[in-house]
């Protein structure tokens, strides 16, 4: 689903809404965060975050037997869709 990641060099790039899916917080709260890191700087993503997305990924693998990214997405997509 191109709204919520691409591949740039072979490689899965999310976009702020699949930042928001993923991590389960409101899409303004990501591109806020997304802004106040500017172009120029790496996105750092907060260890609370990190936390929400580990979960999440832990629970979408119990659901849907997959452990890769696209599947998590795509589950919580479905059940949540952006906030």
């Amino acid at each position: 689903m191109s709204e919520l990641y691409a591949i740039h060099d072979g490689e899965p790039m999310l976009s702020t809404k699949g930042m928001a899916v993923l991590f389960g917080l409101p899409l303004d709260e990501i591109q806020e965060a997304s802004r106040r890191a500017g172009t120029n700087e790496q996105f750092l993503i907060p260890a609370d975050w990190m936390r929400r997305g580990r979960l999440r990924a832990k629970e979408a693998q119990a659901a849907t037997g997959e452990t890769d990214m696209h599947s998590a997405l795509m589950y919580w997509y479905g059940k949540e869709g952006v906030r």
